[in-house]
């Protein structure tokens, strides 16, 4: 009886090791996968593809995976994604006409709709941080296709601990107003800037 027991054991450690490598293997083999092909690029975001949202196409690397994850995003109507393996966020979502009018009209100093709705969303992003800071607004690079502007936050969540960055920039195409960001921790996102910027150049109508 007691040799009975002994194999039944043995069998079932035999069943339930493999699966257990499987369980707790997965997570990190899938970091690594992710973190290895960024490594193996010079640190750039590998595989671009064409992607498309409400009217415009860009490039963005094949890692990313669709996301029902809209806690950093304004409107409704909005494509999120994420490289889950290293915590990297992507959003895009737009603003037409009158609701830049609408949030052009709040402000009391005369400014145009496009920085209307770039500042509107910089003070909106802000207000979620318990300790912020914001770089100074820029104009998007002359090689970006449409007229906009770029900028760097950073700020602790008030649900989240960690120090967080959000590259943003707000594109104007045909009096709508496209809100791009990458998201992700601070001490990962320095070397993601030009990979940024790359999204950007890529817009086209």
């Amino acid at each position: 009886e007691n040799r009975t027991f002994s194999v039944m054991k043995i069998f079932r450690i035999l069943i339930v090791f493999p699966l257990l490598l499987v369980l707790y293997a997965c997570p990190g083999a899938s970091h690594k996968s992710d973190l290895k092909k960024i490594q193996e690029n010079n640190m750039d975001l590998p595989d671009l593809r064409d992607r498309a949202y409400s009217g415009i196409r860009f490039k963005l690397s094949d890692l990313f995976r669709n996301s029902y994850n809209d806690d950093f995003v304004i409107q409704d109507n909005a494509k999120t994604m994420a490289i889950y393996g290293i915590d990297l966020n992507f959003s895009v979502e737009v603003f037409d006409k009158d609701e830049a009018e609408l949030i052009q009209f709040a402000f009391d100093d005369e400014i145009s709709a496009l920085d209307a709705v770039h500042d509107n969303y910089v003070l909106k992003r802000m207000e979620t941080f318990e300790e912020g800071e914001a770089s100074i607004k820029k104009p998007c690079s002359k090689d970006v296709k449409y007229p906009g502007y770029t900028q760097v936050l950073h700020g602790k969540n008030l649900f989240y601990g960690d120090m967080t960055t959000y590259m943003m920039a707000t594109v104007e195409i045909d009096n709508e107003y496209y809100v791009f960001q990458l998201i992700g921790k601070r001490e990962n996102m320095g070397y993601l800037f030009d990979d940024f910027e790359d999204i950007l150049v890529s817009i086209t109508k």
